[in-house]
């Protein structure tokens, strides 16, 4: 009971600290990031998060990709553990098209696991890159 609580209290502070993020042109592109010979962008604010249907929220880090993009997976570079919960591992979390196009890209959002941000805090988003195909 407990863990349960202390999940459920970091979950709030989480949506008192986090406002949700506001697309527009003017702060899409920022941050150009490059690996493994994939171009994205992240957004002027790294993840928002979403109250989903179970009433708890959901945390997203968003990226702009080329509209031609498929096959999106994310993944790490760095040797931590992802495989966190039921969610399985980060090549296995989902990811998600807004249907939102700025110029000739699109923003994409990758569901994070609440337990992987908890084990990382708050800068869980450094820790998500994606990859695909054109």
């Amino acid at each position: 009971m407990k863990g349960k609580m202390l999940t459920l209290s970091l979950m709030i502070m989480g949506i008192i600290l986090i406002s949700p993020v506001t697309l527009s042109e003017d702060n899409a592109f920022c941050m150009a990031k490059t690996f493994d010979n994939n171009y994205f962008i992240r957004d002027d604010k790294k993840f928002d998060y979403i109250i989903g249907s179970d009433r708890l929220p959901h945390f997203r880090v968003l990226f702009w990709v080329p509209k031609e993009s498929v096959n999106i997976t994310p993944y790490t570079p760095y040797n931590i553990k992802t495989n966190v919960s039921d969610h399985g591992p980060i090549e296995e979390w989902i990811v998600a098209d807004s249907d939102t196009y700025v110029n000739d890209m699109k923003l994409i959002y990758v569901f994070v696991p609440k337990r992987f941000i908890l084990l990382c805090g708050f800068d869980f988003w450094e820790y998500v890159y994606i990859r695909y195909d054109s």
